[in-house]
C-alpha cells in the first residue's frame, strides 16, 4: 500500500491535471481511484491556496477557497471510500479534510479507525492523525506528543510507523 500511498500523491500533486481527472471521474464513476486523485488533488490545492502562512494572515477569500477545496475532495473521498474502503488512502485523506475544516476529533479518529483496518501500515494515515493532533491545528501538546510515543512503541510489525516520533 506504501507504493499506491506514493503514486496517489505523485500523480496528485501535478498543478494542471485536474481537467484530466475531471474526465476520468465521469468515464469511471463507479471507480474509487479517480476519485482518491481528485480527492487528494484538491487538499493539495487547497493547501496551495491557503499557503503555510500563520491563519490570521489568511485572507477571507483565502479562507473561502480552501474550505470549498476541501468540501470538494470530501465528497470524492467518501464516495471512494464507499466503493472500496479496503483502499486506505481515501479514509487516510479524509483526516487531511478533518484537520483543515476543523472537523471533531471524534469524526477524524473515525476515519483513521477505517484507514488502520484496512491497512495498518499506511504511513500517511499516522501522519495526518499526528498533524491533526498538533496544537497548531486541532490538538494539544499532550494528545500530539502521546500518539506520536504510541506510534514509536506500537508500530504495525514490519512498518515504518515508528519514524513518526522523528517527524
Amino acid at each position: 500500500t506504501r507504493l499506491l500511498e506514493d503514486v496517489y500523491y505523485y500523480i496528485a500533486e501535478k498543478r494542471y491535471i485536474k481537467s484530466h481527472l475531471d474526465k476520468w471521474c465521469s468515464a469511471s464513476p463507479s471507480h474509487y481511484a479517480p476519485l482518491i486523485l481528485r480527492g487528494k488533488y484538491q487538499i493539495i490545492d487547497a493547501w496551495r491556496e491557503r499557503g503555510g502562512r500563520w491563519g490570521y494572515t489568511v485572507t477571507d477569500g483565502m479562507g473561502e477557497s480552501f474550505r470549498e477545496r476541501l468540501r470538494l475532495a470530501r465528497v470524492d473521498l467518501q464516495k471512494a471510500n464507499s466503493i472500496t474502503p479496503e483502499d486506505p488512502n481515501s479514509a487516510a485523506s479524509m483526516i487531511q479534510v478533518c484537520m483543515g475544516l476543523g472537523i471533531d476529533e471524534d469524526i477524524m479518529e473515525l476515519w483513521f479507525q477505517k484507514a488502520i483496518e484496512a491497512d495498518p501500515m499506511t504511513r500517511g494515515t499516522y501522519y495526518y492523525k499526528l498533524n491533526f493532533l498538533n496544537p497548531k491545528w486541532r490538538g494539544t501538546y499532550e494528545k500530539f506528543f502521546g500518539f506520536a510515543e504510541y506510534c514509536y512503541k506500537n508500530p504495525p510489525p514490519t512498518s515504518s510507523v515508528y519514524y513518526i516520533m522523528i517527524e
